[in-house]
């Protein structure tokens, strides 16, 4: 396995990691992205969504924190840039921390509703396969709650923030891992 990283605009990372699991036939493309909260970049999201075409991913990944907890519920320009990326590739992705407290605890239960309208499956406790090439790819995405981030190593948001909550990975709670499996072709959000 072989992987390309760089920086190519402030808060982007490129990387490129060259492996083919044994189960898969040939390889895929996949844009992973992640904690953008709210930001753009140009107008209407187009130096990424550029970015992202020139890429020609067969799939792109969503990590979670497209919006940012406490800072309302207009997030109309992560859902033009969904709009814009499911025009390239099937978009497929899980919750942040971010979009799991503006659900469970501002209870904005058309979160989910308007991200799927946009064009992105979200996976809650849920598979998705997609057939690129060859290959069937499966992507597993698994779901927390803010009450259940204690678990993982974190306090409850809102409240004050250990130790503990500095070490916890990003988005404990919506993208628990991430691990493409050779054995199964398998892509574990």
């Amino acid at each position: 396995m072989a992987e390309y990283s760089a920086i190519t605009a402030p808060n982007i990372r490129q990387s490129s990691i060259r492996s083919i699991p044994a189960k898969l036939t040939q390889s895929c493309r996949v844009v992973f992205l992640t904690d953008l909260h709210l930001r753009e970049y140009g107008a209407d999201n187009c130096e990424l969504v550029q970015d992202v075409r020139s890429l020609a991913p067969d799939l792109i990944l969503l990590g979670g924190d497209f919006v940012t907890y406490g800072e309302g519920t207009d997030y109309d320009n992560m859902l033009s840039l969904f709009r814009q990326l499911s025009e390239i590739a099937p978009v497929c992705g899980v919750l942040g921390n971010h979009e799991d407290e503006l659900y469970f605890l501002d209870n904005d239960r058309e979160l989910v509703e308007k991200f799927t309208a946009a064009g992105v499956t979200v996976l809650r406790n849920q598979e998705a396969r997609y057939t690129i090439h060859d290959n069937v790819i499966s992507i597993l995405g698994v779901e927390g709650s803010p009450a259940d981030f204690s678990n993982y190593g974190a306090s409850t948001f809102g409240g004050q923030r250990g130790a503990a909550d500095r070490l916890r990975p990003a988005h404990l709670s919506g993208t628990r891992s991430h691990l493409l499996s050779r054995a199964s072709g398998k892509l574990f959000l």
